[in-house]
């Protein structure tokens, strides 16, 4: 049997006026590797403080060992930390940036032997390398570990067992965190079954009931023409037959009010719509960055660097931190001289400002509807799906916290008139909930994407493309990250003037026989972006 490392019991508390804690058992046990999840505000960091002995709370909490934390970063990403010595994750000087903090945390909490681990989202600020960096110390790390992470990747590659903490109660998911998703939709389609058994029971028992009734109304008195002994018969017959419906309904009435009504499952909301499909690109190249030079605190980070976005894919920008990453997506945002963009493009822009696009007097929904291509009902319904279900879509913007408040840019974005969108980080502050309802509504999405993200699960789901730092310039790899990835063409001139002849052919012909449903001003202006293009490449 495996050593206990550490036991909570009884754990209750409220905080605010909110009971945040309240489960009977919680164990870590030797070797063990507990992934634990929950919604924003659902009380992870403080389960942790508590485990950690940072925080008294009503219960017992048993510790078989020395326990090391690593407590969350705080808002500012700057947590005052005195100067240790160099550690696994100290590569980088005395810098003091949100990743290098996250390193310094880390290195501290492994300095010396523990018998388990409590690390509160160590993954924050940290580009690729040091999440793989991370990956392996936890992975070599030889006690137990209990982990809050929004990095489901890591989840994955580390957990034995998950654990989700939801309205105060703790429920464990033996697995990792494919197991978890797997096992939390199994009991939300059992928990579907039960409530729809519970439904037709309940109905068929009343339907049941009004039959009984309407056989007791049924039973008549004794015709006025009826001898006495007849008479007599009759209404002994008539009784015995109304006691034996009364008793029939009673049964009914009783198993009814016997049954008990499950909670109902909250339906999970559709996006139906064609996001990004609202205002169709023509061109082949939704935008097309030449010959940018990218120069941050007079260092050259890019020389001559270009790419380009196809219509329709879902590229991934890929770089260490510091690379300029963020700095080249502003560039673009701007209208650099150097960014070419296709006629029609309408470009929406998620980034570390993201909150300046809400007005914080206003509403949720009005907030969404603002710029909004569709109408009210499929905003409320893509609300819904990243978390604001029923009436919390008429809170004030201003009252929710800086998680909510990104998920409801990104429903504005979604909404929005717009066919490209460039994403910095969007699921920095969101929850795992919200992450997964962010990424299906990434695949679905039809315009065209430029992603920015730490989260490497999301990078491998959505990305069919990638951009790459390479020194002072940018690599282009068609295919995803688990996909066979070649260097895109580098576009000899002589054939590109080949294929911009033949599309300008094609246009001229279209122009002069136009066809049912042709956009006349959108292919002349195809033509003369096509002409432009064919013009630089002139000798």
């Amino acid at each position: 049997m495996a050593k206990m490392i550490l036991r909570a019991r009884n754990i209750r508390l409220s905080l605010g006026g909110r009971l945040v804690l309240d489960f009977e058992a919680f164990t870590l046990t030797q070797g063990e590797r507990v992934g634990l999840v929950g919604a924003n505000g659902a009380g992870k960091t403080t389960l942790l403080r508590i485990l950690a002995g940072e925080l008294e709370a009503p219960g017992q909490v048993e510790r078989y060992g020395t326990v090391s934390y690593i407590p969350q970063m705080d808002p500012a990403g700057r947590a005052p930390l005195a100067p240790i010595p160099p550690g696994p994750f100290d590569n980088h000087g005395g810098g003091r940036s949100g990743g290098e903090s996250t390193r310094r945390r880390i290195a501290q909490a492994l300095e010396g032997p523990s018998a388990a681990l409590l690390a509160d989202e160590p993954t924050a600020d940290l580009d690729w390398q040091g999440l793989e960096a991370l990956e392996k110390a936890l992975l070599a790390y030889p006690g137990a570990i209990l982990l809050v992470s929004h990095d489901r990747a890591l989840l994955e590659k580390l957990c034995t067992r998950v654990v989700e903490l939801e309205a105060g109660k703790l429920t464990s998911f033996p697995g990792g965190y494919e197991d978890y998703l797997a096992q939390r939709q199994r009991r939300r389609q059992y928990a579907q079954f039960q409530y729809q058994q519970y439904r037709r029971e309940s109905a068929r028992l009343k339907q049941s009931i009004q039959c009984q009734r309407e056989k007791a109304s049924q039973v008549r008195k004794a015709p006025s023409r009826m001898g006495n002994s007849e008479a007599r018969l009759h209404k002994r017959e008539s009784t015995q037959s109304q006691k034996r419906i009364s008793q029939a309904g009673n049964a009914l009435s009783t198993r009814l009010s016997m049954l008990k009504e499950p909670d109902r499952p909250a339906p999970e909301p559709q996006v139906l719509m064609e996001l990004g499909a609202f205002s169709p690109l023509v061109s082949r190249t939704a935008l097309e960055v030449r010959g940018l030079t990218l120069t941050v605190g007079g260092r050259t980070l890019l020389r001559d660097a270009r790419f380009a976005l196809p219509t329709g894919s879902r590229t991934l920008l890929l770089g260490p931190n510091g690379c300029g990453k963020t700095s080249l997506a502003r560039r673009i945002l701007a209208g650099d001289p150097a960014v070419r963009a296709a006629p029609g493009l309408a470009m929406g822009c998620f980034d570390q400002n993201h909150q300046d696009a809400l007005d914080m007097e206003t509403t949720l929904l009005d907030n969404a509807l603002a710029q909004s291509a569709v109408g009210p009902e499929a905003v409320r319904t893509l609300l819904a799906r990243l978390g604001f279900r029923g009436d919390r879509v008429l809170q004030r913007a201003g009252e929710l916290s800086g998680g909510e408040r990104a998920k409801l840019v990104l429903a504005k974005l979604m909404a929005g008139r717009y066919n490209l969108l460039l994403l910095d980080e969007p699921t920095n502050h969101l929850d795992l909930y919200a992450m997964e309802a962010l990424e299906e509504i990434l695949l679905a999405y039809r315009g065209t994407l430029l992603l920015i993200t730490h989260d490497r699960r999301m990078a491998r789901r959505v990305g069919t493309r990638q951009v790459r730092f390479a020194g002072q310039g940018l690599e282009t790899l068609e295919g995803g990250l688990d996909q066979p990835s070649t260097p895109a063409p580098a576009g000899d001139p002589a054939l590109l003037r080949i294929q911009l002849d033949m599309r300008l052919a094609q246009l001229a012909g279209r122009l002069a026989a136009p066809r049912r449903g042709d956009d006349l001003e959108a292919l002349r202006l195809q033509y003369e972006e096509t002409a432009r293009q064919k013009r630089q490449l002139e000798p």
